[in-house]
């Protein structure tokens, strides 16, 4: 690779860096309002429904991240690649 292409790649994934902090940075906010913007006494089972879907979502991510649920890494497959992606 030229260094040109390795400062065109550092360009792009400092700006996806950023992109990945600002949301974080907005569900972490999000998550302080314990009750996610809605009043206690508004809280019903699709609150519980769109809060249990975010968090399999988050969940996805965090084990990709991580290694882990199903990206856990194995002898025989790189960290945080499914079998999916897999190339044999």
């Amino acid at each position: 690779m030229t260094t040109q292409t390795n400062e065109t790649a550092l360009d792009a994934f400092l700006e996806k860096r950023s992109e990945f902090d600002q949301l974080i940075a907005r569900l972490a906010a999000l998550s302080e309002d314990h009750f996610f913007g809605a009043e206690p006494e508004e809280i019903n089972w699709n609150h519980v429904g769109t809060l249990a879907g975010w968090t399999a979502l988050l969940r996805r991510v965090a084990d990709m991240a991580f290694g882990e649920g199903e990206y856990a890494t194995t002898p025989d497959r790189a960290p945080g690649v499914s079998p999916r992606q897999r190339v044999t």
